[in-house]
């Protein structure tokens, strides 16, 4: 049965409803145990429900529209600065919030300029990456290509590449910590729509039941796929053969697989004078033979077969006497036998 409850929205007095509802969902995280960092785009950065988060706990980081950076920085349509220069400034939201109300603002020049609020950087922290050379066609050419000159350009002006592929380029941590971390919400569409179990109806609560069905499904991947990344000794950024599709048919497999038959309880045959005992029972090592317990109590096989052959047992039964029932089982044998005759009936001989 799958109840569906939902939760009312609390507007904070500073925060817009967007923001109110990332700030609402971010209080439902165990932040006192354990620490987190937000990663959003400009649509949720703000430097208030930044310094809100903060005062929990839990760090953010994203990019910041115009109206964020224009309060800050005034008018960035007058900058003329070169590709990477870095502005930075810390903001404090909350002026009664000393410790935990700063955020800092920054402005990176790249092929725009390009907005950030973090509370889990300082603004020193750079990294070197690996960047490409932009197209002549691209966006501020002028400014992002010029980092990759091989040499300047009036030494050598009818040299038709002038400028490398590639090259080792320093990036805000900033940055990359935002190119890294951000997209987990598009890399689980595509992993849920590639094989989504999505049929189409009337009930209203369907869609919902796939949608949490498919989820399920790529988190339960995700983890396989950690673990054998782990186990084969590879770092999270390593390309291996994909996965998910064999990770899905061995689901599929596994689901419509016939269930395995339990053990049997008893021999399920009728013991005549003629009966033999099954030759199961003398395969050796005698140690692969090991008592289990079962839930039914049936009559011991052994005690049965030697009624019939009239031969004395331990228990010393007669004819006047029912027959004992017992809960053990040979694991081996599969064959209901008592504590007295387990022994008797793997060396007994016809």
């Amino acid at each position: 049965m799958l109840f569906i409850e939902t939760a009312e929205a609390k507007k904070h007095p500073d925060l817009s409803p967007t923001c109110s509802a990332v700030l609402q969902l971010a209080q439902t995280l165990p932040y006192s145990a354990y620490q987190f960092s937000l990663f959003c785009d400009n649509l949720f950065s703000n430097p208030m429900l930044f310094s809100l988060l903060r005062q929990l706990g839990i760090g953010a980081c994203g990019t910041a529209r115009r109206n964020v950076t224009k309060l800050v920085f005034g008018n960035l349509d007058s900058w003329k600065v070169a590709w990477g220069t870095l502005h930075s400034k810390i903001v404090n939201v909350y002026p009664e919030n000393l410790r935990n109300g700063k955020v800092l603002v920054s402005v990176w020049q790249d092929s725009n300029k390009v907005g950030f609020c973090s509370t889990i950087h300082d603004g020193t922290e750079w990294i070197i990456k690996a960047r490409k050379c932009p197209r002549g066609s691209s966006t501020s050419a002028s400014i992002t290509r010029q980092p990759f000159l091989k040499f300047p350009l009036d030494l050598f002006p009818g040299c038709k590449q002038l400028h490398e592929f590639t090259r080792l380029l320093p990036i805000p941590c900033q940055t990359n910590d935002y190119n890294q971390f951000m997209g987990g919400v598009d890399i689980s569409d595509q992993l849920r729509t590639k094989f989504s179990s999505q049929l189409r109806g009337v009930k209203t609560w369907r869609p919902l039941f796939y949608w949490l069905l498919d989820t399920t499904i790529v988190n339960a991947y995700l983890v396989y796929e950690h673990q054998r990344k782990a186990k084969l000794q590879l770092g999270e950024k390593d390309k291996a053969r994909c996965t998910h599709r064999m990770f899905c048919e061995a689901l599929v497999t596994a689901l419509l697989k016939d269930p395995q038959e339990p053990k049997p309880t008893c021999p399920g045959q009728y013991i005549t004078k003629r009966t033999q005992l099954p030759l199961i029972r003398l395969t050796r090592p005698i140690g692969i033979h090991q008592m289990e317990s079962t839930t039914k109590r049936v009559p011991c096989l052994f005690c049965r077969w030697s009624r019939h052959k009239k031969q004395p047992t331990t228990g010393g039964i007669t004819k006047s006497e029912n027959l004992p029932k017992t809960r053990t089982l040979c694991s081996h044998c599969s064959v209901a036998l008592c504590s007295s005759c387990f022994y008797l009936f793997h060396y007994a001989v016809d």
